[in-house]
């Protein structure tokens, strides 16, 4: 449950900073799968009686979910990982660098997605908390009360001296 909101609020970050920075938001994209990648795995399951279809992201889940074998509890397991390795890494890009239409992530059927919701492991989701603060125009109020409050420490401090 945690999990689906955090992904949901990664797509709602990365809609809002899109629109505030079209040109300049730090998104994510994972490539729709290429069937020709996964070429010897299919044959191998094919073998095996485990028809195996890659040509998009829900076959390729459903192709996935379907490979099990009785008696061998591991080779599910053994065949999504091996399938990791004929898949495209998913990247990071600036919003205005790529057509809105490539901005899929496949991987999570989502059609806009950035990274915002790990700030302390990860150096992007901190550029796009700051690229958030900006459009929610948060940035500004916490400027504007860290001079208050400067402000406030000098006049102490001539009161103080």
């Amino acid at each position: 449950l945690i999990e689906e909101f955090m992904v949901l609020a990664n797509c709602a970050v990365a809609r809002r900073v899109a629109e505030a920075w079209p040109e300049a938001a730090l998104l994510r994209l994972h490539p729709q799968p290429e069937e020709s990648k996964f070429g010897a795995l299919a044959r191998a399951l094919e073998q095996q009686g485990m028809p195996f279809r890659a040509s998009g992201a829900h076959e390729l889940a459903a192709s996935l979910s379907a490979c099990k074998k009785p008696g061998d509890p591991h080779f599910n397991h053994l065949v999504r990982l091996i399938s990791t390795r004929c898949i495209a890494p998913a990247k990071y890009f600036r919003s205005g660098a790529v057509p809105r239409e490539q901005w899929l992530h496949s991987g999570l059927a989502e059609p806009t997605y950035t990274h915002f919701t790990s700030p302390i492991r990860r150096y992007a989701d901190q550029v796009v908390h700051r690229l958030l603060a900006h459009a929610i125009g948060w940035e500004a109020a916490q400027s504007e009360e860290a001079v208050e409050s400067e402000e406030a420490v000098e006049s102490e401090e001539a009161v103080e001296s």
